[in-house]
């Protein structure tokens, strides 16, 4: 399938990792567990293609890519929580302050998000938010 999801991807990774460069941001699963601190990974990515007409036609697609925002701590579920949505803040301006990726795609933003907290043991806390991000391609 022709798709534009790789290099959305890419540009949401370089958007993010300069939004919170304190934060370990990768593409996939960063392969820590147990590990303090703030991460974030793009996920999942979902492309949906609108076809014009049969044929050469260009096309619009609809890309959805979950970034995973996760935050861990000894710190109370509450202040561990309000660091996850600090963070998932920090990429949802950034995609504000450029939607179009540096042209990478004809428009993106967050649309959806869900958290969860889990515990990890009496002094371990951890917050996860599932962001929904959403890009506008032609190709």
């Amino acid at each position: 399938m022709t798709t534009r999801a790789p290099a959305v991807k890419a540009a949401l990774l370089t958007a993010f990792q300069a939004a919170a460069p304190l934060a370990q941001v990768t593409w996939g699963h960063p392969g820590v567990d147990n590990a303090d601190g703030d991460f974030a990974f793009l996920d999942k990515a979902r492309v949906v293609q609108d076809w014009a007409a049969l044929g050469r036609q260009r096309r619009d697609e609809t890309i959805e890519i979950e970034t995973v925002v996760l935050t861990r701590s000894a710190e109370s579920a509450q202040d561990v929580e309000q660091r996850a949505w600090d963070l998932a803040g920090l990429f949802e301006q950034k995609l504000r302050d450029d939607p179009t990726l540096g042209d990478v795609c004809l428009w993106s933003g967050v649309t959806q998000a869900r958290q969860t907290n889990f515990s990890d043991g009496p002094q371990a806390y951890l917050a996860q938010i599932v962001l929904t991000v959403q890009a506008r391609t032609r190709i």
